[in-house]
């Protein structure tokens, strides 16, 4: 059995064995949006991070007034943030799944609804 992904898929593979026939199970790849939407998350998680250590160490004697409200106010926003761009990650994959589901159902169904090659001899 040769090493890597069969020609013409991606780096992410699973092969299994079902009476000698190999099956390649491919992972959904990333769309440059899908990327771009997990960085851009990543990035309001960590500034929001970033801005609760540096608010509850350092800045915690130097925020007065005015600015104690609005440095949280941009935490907080950066946190809700990051958790909008999970909540739309999360509705884009679940549409992919679903559709990539239901076209395995069809072409399921599409092998078994076939018509049989040879008709039984009660309809000759």
């Amino acid at each position: 059995m040769r090493e890597g992904p069969p020609p013409g898929q991606g780096k992410w593979w699973r092969e299994t064995s079902v009476e000698k026939n190999v099956l390649y199970d491919v992972e959904m790849s990333l769309t440059p949006m899908d990327r771009f939407r997990r960085r851009l998350g990543l990035f309001f998680l960590g500034t929001a991070a970033g801005m609760t250590w540096l608010g509850l160490t350092s800045l915690e004697s130097r925020l007065r007034g005015i600015e104690f409200l609005l440095y949280w106010a941009v935490g907080g926003g950066s946190a809700l943030a990051a958790f909008a761009c999970a909540l739309i990650d999360m509705r884009v994959m679940r549409e992919r799944i679903d559709a990539e589901r239901q076209t395995l159902a069809q072409k399921c169904f599409a092998i078994t609804r076939a018509p049989p090659d040879n008709p039984p001899r009660s309809q000759i």
